[in-house]
């Protein structure tokens, strides 16, 4: 049983890493790939339990960095997608789904602010930007202006976390009842 647990969890590292890797040389469809990265987390939650989620996280994050070759368009996998569906299976615990949400969008709240101070202190200085949608989202002045824009920003990315949400609910859904019967008995063995 943990042998094959383990298996599952290295094949599912495998196509994490190929999905992120076809997202970094993809010409379009580049969201597509990180979204199906991102729902690979569930299915080795589904099939191999919270400790092989986190054993899967850990191996896909690290291969990843160390092959993907744009190591920036691995930061999203890495701060979020990768271990957003350990996160939802453990904050899905709690009954009360109002509690579940609330720690759902503190959750993505927090990555918000990670990844807001990441593209600050990092990456705009790195490219140095100039004129960009970016230096008006980032704010200059840090006037009344720039609060509006920042905070228009986050509520629409929050609005956009929880259709993610909603979606990455629907794909387990249909693993569960569509696929995870046809496998049951490989993974049950």
């Amino acid at each position: 049983m943990q042998t094959k647990k383990l298996a599952i969890s290295g094949i599912m590292t495998a196509v994490t890493v190929i999905l992120l890797y076809l997202e970094n040389i993809a010409p379009t469809g580049r969201l597509g790939f990180y979204a199906l990265a991102a729902f690979v987390t569930a299915i080795v939650v589904i099939e191999c339990g919270i400790y092989y989620a986190f054993l899967f996280y850990a191996a896909s994050s690290a291969l990843a960095f160390f092959l993907v070759p744009n190591k920036l368009e691995v930061f999203p996998y890495l701060l979020f997608l990768g271990i957003y569906g350990i996160v939802k299976y453990l904050i899905e615990r709690v009954n009360k789904r109002v509690y579940q949400y609330i720690l759902k969008l503190a959750f993505f709240n927090v990555i918000l602010i990670v990844f807001w101070f990441f593209l600050n202190e990092v990456v705009f200085q790195l490219i140095n930007l100039e004129a960009s949608i970016f230096v008006i989202i980032r704010g200059s002045d840090g006037g009344i202006q720039s609060l509006l824009i920042k905070t228009a920003l986050v509520l629409a990315l929050e609005a956009l976390f929880l259709v993610f949400d909603y979606v990455y609910t629907l794909f387990i859904n249909w693993y569960y009842n569509r696929i995870q019967r046809h496998i049951a008995g490989f993974t049950k063995k």
